[in-house]
């Protein structure tokens, strides 16, 4: 959907400017793609909520977000604290993490620096029976404006511009808007999406099972594993989403023992960073720059490869000003599971400004020299690509027999010594 590309994008900007202060930043965040509203009389579950959280004042600014479901988003976090503290020293965060594990997302917040004056653990998702949202369910980050005695939704949503005057209009805004409940959020869309999966649900088969101990050690967390865990020659391997990286436990004594946890090193980092060291550290310090691991795989019995989408950063100079461009890289990195020494790193070019196809690195194979990634034509039903826009296109309209005569590969290869497709 479209509006999932149009939040990446907002939310890398960061403006401390006062030269649109004529702007409405209320409006465009409550008119934004993705809005939140406070459900009809639910006023007492929201005072409710926040009761635990023992708020003192009278009004708060919250953060609701889920971690790292959208680490860009998460750059608002501390962008917001400061600025809420730079209008008013009184200003009071509180920061609602949704999430299964309170431990594990306070460990989050902690690693992260997160400051906030309040912190709220959402691990049941209760926020969902207050808040309606205009999407499948919580996408990204959403700014709030709370009144906790009465229960009371001021305003609420995603930024267009998080600066200074963004604030001073939210620390204003007295007026509260009006409590809605969106389509898709109603208990019927639900019930049917239930009914459905309950009527084709089958009875699982009873698998032979074996409990094998998972060790860790202090200060290391498993949080949400993304992708499948893998078990490979006495190794258990897997991205762990809050760690954001694939950590790596060597079976030992009949147990699994935390080795390591890989992530992208600091060369690596930097590879696709076309900007002055100065700029991309500053843009770090911002919370603008994001390495997002994606998956792992064995390429032999003493080397892992890890997929993972790197920062391409550019600057251009427009009216004595610079603006920068941000993209996600395409990698795969290489580790040696023995003595955890770098290898060298396989940069496919997926030729992503002319390309016609969708490549999918984050399953991919190393063999013949070559990387092997999954493939898909970019066309409906992808994000971005209505059907009325590709009616009646032979290469691109897939209820065209048509179609189907076309080359539609799904597997790729890229050479490795110069990251060029065969």
């Amino acid at each position: 959907m479209k509006i999932r590309h149009i939040l990446g994008l907002l939310f890398i900007m960061f403006c401390t400017t006062l030269y649109s202060q004529s702007r409405d930043y209320m409006n465009e965040m409550e008119q934004n793609d993705l809005r939140i509203r406070q459900k009809p009389n639910t006023e007492g579950f929201l005072s409710d909520y926040l009761h635990s959280v023992n708020i003192k004042e009278d009004t708060v600014y919250a953060i609701l977000y889920s971690p790292a479901e959208c680490f860009r988003c998460e750059a608002a976090i501390p962008a917001f604290y400061e600025k809420l503290k730079c209008n008013n020293p009184n200003n009071k965060l509180l920061l609602i993490t949704v999430y299964e594990d309170s431990t594990t997302a306070s460990w989050y917040n902690s690693k992260n620096n997160y400051k906030a004056d309040y912190y709220l653990y959402d691990t049941k998702s209760v926020y969902s029976n207050i808040f309606s949202f205009n999407s499948e369910g919580m996408y990204g980050l959403y700014i709030l404006k709370l009144v906790p005695k009465e229960g009371v939704f001021i305003t609420g949503g995603q930024y267009t511009v998080l600066g200074r005057e963004f604030v001073k209009q939210l620390v204003n805004r007295k007026k509260r808007i009006a409590p809605h409940m969106y389509e898709l959020d109603k208990k019927d869309s639900y019930k049917e999406v239930a009914d459905k999966v309950a009527a084709i649900s089958i009875p699982m088969p009873k698998w032979k099972q074996t409990d094998i101990a998972v060790n860790t050690k202090n200060g290391v967390e498993i949080s949400t594993i993304y992708d499948i865990p893998k078990i490979e020659n006495g190794h258990l391997f897997f991205n762990d989403m809050l760690n954001n990286g694939i950590m790596l436990f060597n079976k030992e004594s009949g147990a699994f023992n935390f080795k390591r946890l890989f992530q992208a090193d600091e060369t690596e980092r930097k590879k696709f960073v076309s900007v002055p060291d100065n700029d991309f550290q500053n843009l770090v310090k911002q919370g603008e720059v994001f390495y997002i691991a994606l998956s792992a795989n064995m390429l032999d019995s003493s080397h892992i490869g890890i997929s993972y989408s790197l920062p391409k950063i550019l600057r251009e100079k427009v009216d004595s000003v610079w603006d920068y461009s941000f993209y996600n890289a395409p990698a795969v990195l290489i580790r040696n599971i023995n003595d955890y020494t770098s290898g060298k790193m396989i940069a496919p070019d997926f030729d992503l400004e002319y390309s016609k196809y969708f490549y999918l690195h984050f399953v991919f194979d190393l063999f013949n020299n070559k990387l092997w990634t999954g493939c898909e034509k970019l066309t409906w039903p992808m994000d971005g690509y209505e059907k009325e826009d590709i009616v009646g296109q032979k290469g691109l309209d897939p209820f065209n027999g048509s179609f189907y005569k076309t080359f539609n590969p799904i597997i790729a290869s890229f050479r490795i010594n110069d990251g060029k497709c065969d």
